[in-house]
């Protein structure tokens, strides 16, 4: 069977292998530890004081030791920390003025695998709660409860991506997509949802473009060298999935 269509880039797709037709590349930002991004500090600093809520998804190439996704601190008085990390596989948070905590089991990430990260931090019960989904596989784990520690003020700094907003720190060597901060809460069910994005703070997608599409203006900004058109698969995509959830790269 044949099924025809249009791609959201204009161009004409036709599907010759059925309801499974593999539609799986998009577009994403991937940095090989020579370049970060960085974004401005308003797209961060309203986390001090509220409920929020960020999701990203990453597929790792390289797995070393506390290699920074994305990473703001505020030095005012007692350093303030925002950081995510992977640690040789293992998923970390140091927020505020506290230590690094693991947040999944230990080597729990795999190269070359699709993930996407969803935390978010009620400031009625002071936790952070946080799952990660496996987008090959569908597979989602939580991770561990995180107790933030004195994150009193977030206003001194951008917020970076591959590693702290002045790129000091240990880049993250991978593919990252899709990044969206909200300060507000928002259920995991549609943070799972890629192309949710009601409410956002910061929307960047990375493909291509560091524009921020949630409307604020929270644009980014390169340094030195990031690669914006990388690819990545989606092993478990389908041309339905794909078609549905704005994939722009067919294969047939």
């Amino acid at each position: 069977s044949k099924t025809g269509g249009l791609s959201p880039d204009g161009k004409s797709i036709i599907n010759t292998k059925g309801t499974n037709a593999p539609v799986v590349r998009r577009r994403c930002a991937e940095s090989d530890g020579s370049g970060y991004l960085t974004f401005p500090n308003g797209a961060i600093s309203g986390v001090v004081g509220s409920d929020w809520c960020l999701a990203f998804c990453i597929n790792p190439t390289t797995l070393g030791a506390s290699q920074m996704i994305l990473g703001s601190f505020d030095t005012t008085g007692t350093t303030k920390r925002f950081y995510i990390s992977i640690n040789n596989g293992t998923l970390v948070f140091r927020f505020g003025t506290g230590e690094t905590e693991s947040i999944s089991t230990a080597g729990f990430f795999s190269t070359g695998t699709n993930y996407l990260i969803m935390i978010c931090y009620s400031n009625t019960t002071g936790v952070i709660t946080t799952k990660i989904k496996n987008l090959d596989t569908g597979t989602v784990t939580d991770g561990a409860d995180y107790t933030p520690v004195g994150l009193t003020e977030l206003n001194d700094n951008a917020l970076g991506v591959f590693s702290n907003s002045n790129g000091a720190a240990t880049h993250f060597l991978g593919k990252l997509w899709n990044l969206r901060i909200w300060f507000s809460q928002q259920t995991f069910e549609n943070m799972a949802d890629l192309k949710y994005s009601t409410g956002t703070n910061l929307h960047a997608e990375l493909e291509r473009s560091i524009y921020d599409i949630s409307g604020n203006g929270y644009h980014g900004t390169i340094k030195g060298t990031v690669d914006l058109a990388a690819t990545y698969e989606n092993t478990s995509g389908v041309y339905s999935y794909n078609l549905n959830n704005g994939f722009d790269r067919y294969t047939d």
